[in-house]
Order: C-alpha cells, then structure tokens, then sequence
C-alpha cells in the first residue's frame, strides 16, 4: 500500500476521533429527548413571564373564536379568559 493512502488513513481516523470528541462537548445532555430539540428547551422557554398579546395575536389562532364573536356584536376580550392560553414575551430578559 502506497506511504500516501496510510497517511491519509491516519488523518481521516484522527479527524473522527475529534470530530466525535468535540460533538459530544457541544450537544446537550437533553437534546434528542424528546424530538430533534433540547427538551430542557421548553422548561427555560415555560420559565420567561406570560403576557397578554392582544386580540389580534389571539385572532391568528382562534380565528373560529374571534369570527363567533364578532359575528355576535362581541366585544373583543381585553384579558384572556384563561391565564395558561397567554402568549409567552421571549423579548425581556428574565
């Protein structure tokens, strides 16, 4: 076998072992747990506070909701009738 290709070979398996290495480092204990993402993600995403987005953030996912009750004459809500469906405020810092 050629000097050239067992050279290579050595790189090549150097270059695994590091690449190996540095990816067990780098990736999460969580991540894979519970779907391609960090599942302690959702635990630090649950931790930032609620806050109400108002009528038209609410519209762009219950837009059966917002539909009955302007069909109604409703007034649209100022606070949500249930706290846990308010939209989490990633922008401020905890």
């Amino acid at each position: 076998m050629p000097q050239q290709v067992t050279r290579l070979g050595i790189a090549f398996a150097v270059l695994a072992v590091v690449f190996l290495a540095v990816r067990q480092q780098l990736v999460p204990d969580t991540f894979g747990e519970k779907g391609h993402y960090r599942a302690a993600a959702v635990d630090s995403i649950a931790a930032y506070p609620l806050q109400y987005a108002g009528h038209e953030e609410c519209t762009l996912c219950h837009r059966p909701i917002a539909e009955r009750r302007s069909a109604s004459g409703g007034a649209p809500r100022t606070t949500p009738a249930s706290p846990a469906k308010c939209v989490t405020d990633r922008r401020r810092s905890m």
